[in-house]
């Protein structure tokens, strides 16, 4: 659900360091519906079209409220046949049914970080509806860094499944894995690479639905 309203345009290096860093309790934030978290103006809705922040930014933000199970609010109205300023780009990120899939999933858990590792990367957990997770890799670091392998463990999976991945931004398949999935590239500066990670067997199920 995209929720339609006005805000300022706030600095984009503070939203995302206040959103990224807040701290969690052990374990996590064991919330859900109908208690659901509450991000307040998704800075990505609201900044697409004022060019506060840049397009790795807003992918993070994105996906962070995504793993918040956080509304989603913005200050345009990005559907086709609808007067808006968000540039295509923009407008591409706000409307990524794989993301928002996350952002809606009915199960209702709120996500949370489980590590912060070398150079300050980030790796955050959101529990699905079905058993599968998604997981966010940011990069709070002012420059690029490599991409990390992530551990399955990690984020809740054995170390004898057989993990099928994909990422979210770029709508393409990682294969199957086991015990780790290699990340490859880098992660931008203040940006993030967004996973969707479930039993091979269930994704099989989900694809032919």
């Amino acid at each position: 659900m995209l929720m339609v309203g006005n805000a300022p345009c706030p600095d984009s290096n503070f939203c995302l360091a206040h959103s990224a860093d807040a701290p969690e309790p052990a374990g996590g934030w064991p919330c859900s519906h109908p208690s659901w978290d509450h991000g307040e103006y998704k800075s990505c809705g609201t900044c697409m079209h004022c060019s506060s922040f840049r397009h790795a930014e807003e992918e993070t933000q994105m996906a962070l409220w995504a793993i918040f199970a956080s509304p989603l609010y913005m200050s345009a109205d990005p559907r086709p046949g609808r007067a808006s300023s968000i540039p295509a780009a923009s407008k591409s990120i706000l409307l990524n049914r794989d993301v928002i899939a996350v952002s809606q999933d009915a199960a209702g858990r709120q996500g949370y970080r489980v590590s912060v590792g070398r150079g300050g990367l980030q790796v955050w957990k959101r529990e699905l509806q079905g058993g599968a997770v998604a997981v966010a890799v940011h990069n709070g670091a002012d420059h690029p860094q490599a991409a990390p392998r992530l551990d399955l463990a990690q984020v809740g999976f054995s170390a004898v499944d057989r993990v099928a991945a994909r990422d979210l931004f770029r709508s393409a398949g990682l294969g199957v894995h086991v015990g780790s999935v290699g990340l490859d590239g880098q992660v931008a500066s203040h940006g993030v690479i967004m996973l969707r990670l479930e039993l091979a067997s269930a994704h099989r199920r989900w694809q032919q639905t």
